[in-house]
C-alpha cells in the first residue's frame, strides 16, 4: 500500500534589509537671471544622494546648456499663462545621483526667454539604482490664476517613499512666504523646505514641500493657499526609499577646518533619528601638550584612544573617537577645550547593533616617518559590519590622498579635505578578517620637523550591525510525497 507522506520544510530567510525614509538635506541658494541660471551645489553632499534641480520661466520652454548629468522627471515641465505675459509660470524639473561628494559641477539653465530662476534640492537615503522616484504627478490647477492652490497626487507602489511637492508661482514680488501651510490627509510631517519668489524680469519662483508617505497606497491632491493671486506649475514626486543591509552612512558632516579655536562646534549633520549611532572622530594639537578636551553631552570614548603622538619638537596631536546612541537630538555639537588646533567630523549611522555597536574593539597604529600610514587589520564576527579607515598625517591631505584598496572592504572616501583628518568607509558582507589598510598620507619634508619627523596615526573602526527584532516564524510548506 502506498502512503502519503507529509514533510514539513521551512524557507531561509535572509539577514535583515532594511528601507528607509527619504530625508531632505537641504536647499542652494535661489538664482535668478535675465539669462542663463547657473543653480550652485553649496549644500554638503554625498555619494547616492539625490539632486532635484528646479528651473523656473515666464511660461517659456525651460532647457540645459550643460546637464552636468542632470535629465528630466517625469511629468516635467507644468504651467499655466501666456509665455512672455505677465503673470504666466512654468517650472521645470530636474535630477541627478550624486556621485562624486560636493555634488560636482553645478548645471546650467538655458536663458529661457523673459527670466529664469533655479535652485538645487538634495535629498539622502533614496534608492539607489533607476529613477529615484517610486512615481510622480503634474498639474497646472487648470489654468487658474488665483491663490487656491492644487498639486497633484498619486498612487505609491513602495513603502517609506517622501513627496516632493512643487508648486510654481508667477507673483512678481520678492517674497519668502508666498506659499502658505500645505495640506494633506495621506502624509506625515509636512514641512516646507523653500519658498522664494523675486522680480526678475515678470517675476516668479517655486516653493518646495516635503510629506512622508510610509504605507504603499495612494495620496490625493496637496492644497494650500497662495499670499498672491499667481499661474501655477506643481509636482509631486514620490522619492522611493533605498533598502539597505547592515550598517550604512546615513549622514555625515563636520570638517570644520583644522585651524585654531577655543570649542569647536560641528553643525549637526541632517537626518538624525534615535538609534543612529553618532561616531565623532576629533584631532587636537598643541605645542607640548594639546589640551584634553570635553565631548558633547552622551559621548563615550572609543575603547584604546585618545591616540597621543609628538614630534621631535614636541608638537603634539591627540586622536579621540567617541560614540553615542542618539535620542531626541537638536542643535549642534560643541566640543569644549581650551585654545588649540583642531578638527572634527561625524558619522550619523543607521542599521547598527545598539548594544555593542563598536565590534571588534578598534586597531591603534602610528609611526613618526613615512609617507605610508597603515592600519592594523581587525576581524569582524557579524555579516555587513561597516569598517572605518580613520587617519591623521602631519602635513594636510589637500584633497590629493585616496583610500586603501582591496575588497575587504571596498572604500569609499567620505573625507579628504584641506586639514589633517581622513575618513573613508565600507560595508564587509561577510564576517572576517580585513588585512591591513594602508594609503599615501601625503605627508612631505615641508611638514615635517626639523629632525625629519612626520608623525601619522591609522585606525580601523567595525560598527556591526544589528541583528534586527525577531523575524516572524518562517511559513511552513507541506510537500506532499507518495512513499512505499
Amino acid at each position: 500500500m502506498r502512503r502519503l507522506i507529509a514533510v514539513s520544510a521551512f524557507l531561509l530567510l535572509a539577514g535583515p534589509a532594511w528601507a528607509e525614509m527619504p530625508f531632505y538635506v537641504g536647499s542652494g541658494t535661489f538664482t535668478t537671471s535675465l539669462t542663463t541660471c547657473q543653480a550652485p551645489f553649496n549644500v554638503p553632499t554625498q555619494v547616492n544622494d539625490i539632486a532635484l534641480l528646479v528651473a523656473e520661466s515666464e511660461n517659456e520652454t525651460i532647457s540645459l546648456s550643460s546637464a552636468q548629468g542632470f535629465v528630466q522627471v517625469t511629468n516635467s515641465p507644468q504651467g499655466a499663462g501666456t509665455a512672455a505675459t505677465n503673470p504666466a509660470n512654468a517650472i521645470a524639473v530636474y535630477w541627478k545621483r550624486i556621485d562624486l561628494v560636493g555634488g560636482g559641477t553645478a548645471p546650467t539653465v538655458a536663458d529661457s526667454g523673459n527670466h529664469t530662476t533655479c535652485q538645487i534640492h538634495i535629498f539622502r537615503g533614496v534608492k539607489l539604482t533607476g529613477d529615484p522616484w517610486n512615481i510622480t504627478a503634474g498639474g497646472n490647477d487648470g489654468g487658474s490664476n488665483d491663490t487656491t492652490a492644487v498639486i497633484p497626487g498619486a498612487t505609491t507602489t513602495a513603502s517609506n517613499c517622501l513627496v516632493a511637492i512643487i508648486e510654481g508661482t508667477s507673483f512678481n514680488g520678492t517674497s519668502t512666504v508666498q506659499c502658505g501651510a500645505a495640506t494633506n490627509a495621506d502624509l506625515a510631517n509636512i514641512t516646507e523646505r523653500s519658498d522664494n519668489t523675486h522680480t526678475v524680469g515678470l517675476g516668479g519662483g517655486h516653493c518646495l514641500i516635503t510629506g512622508e508617505k510610509a504605507s504603499a497606497g495612494a495620496y490625493t491632491d496637496t492644497t494650500l493657499t497662495l499670499a498672491n493671486t499667481s499661474f501655477k506649475g506643481a509636482m509631486s514626486i514620490a522619492l522611493e526609499g533605498a533598502v539597505n543591509t547592515g550598517v550604512w552612512v546615513r549622514s555625515a558632516a563636520g570638517n570644520p577646518g583644522y585651524s585654531l579655536r577655543t570649542n569647536t562646534t560641528l553643525v549637526a549633520p541632517a537626518g538624525i533619528e534615535n538609534d543612529n549611532i553618532l561616531l565623532l572622530f576629533f584631532v587636537i594639537a598643541a605645542q607640548t601638550s594639546a589640551p584634553t578636551p570635553t565631548p558633547p553631552s552622551g559621548f563615550t570614548v572609543l575603547t584604546g584612544f585618545p591616540n597621543d603622538i609628538s614630534d621631535g619638537l614636541g608638537f603634539n596631536v591627540d586622536y579621540y573617537a567617541w560614540r553615542k546612541i542618539a535620542s531626541g537630538e537638536s542643535g549642534d555639537y560643541t566640543i569644549t577645550h581650551t585654545s588649540a588646533t583642531t578638527d572634527a567630523f561625524m558619522y550619523v549611522l543607521a542599521g547598527a547593533d545598539t548594544t555593542t555597536p563598536i565590534n571588534p574593539n578598534p586597531t591603534l597604529n602610528e609611526g613618526t616617518t613615512g609617507t605610508t600610514t597603515t592600519a592594523l587589520g581587525l576581524t569582524t564576527a557579524i555579516d555587513n559590519s561597516l569598517v572605518i579607515f580613520a587617519t591623521h598625517n602631519w602635513d594636510e591631505y589637500n584633497d590629493t590622498a585616496s583610500p586603501p584598496t582591496g575588497t575587504t572592504p571596498t572604500f569609499t572616501e567620505r573625507l579628504n579635505s584641506t586639514g589633517i583628518l581622513y575618513l573613508a568607509d565600507g560595508l564587509l558582507a561577510t564576517a572576517g578578517a580585513t588585512g591591513n589598510k594602508s594609503h599615501e598620507n601625503q605627508n612631505t619634508s615641508q611638514g615635517c620637523d626639523a629632525e625629519g619627523e612626520c608623525p601619522w596615526f591609522g585606525s580601523l573602526v567595525a560598527v556591526a550591525a544589528s541583528s534586527g527584532a525577531p523575524p516572524p516564524a518562517p511559513p511552513r510548506m507541506t510537500i506532499l510525497g507518495v512513499g512505499p
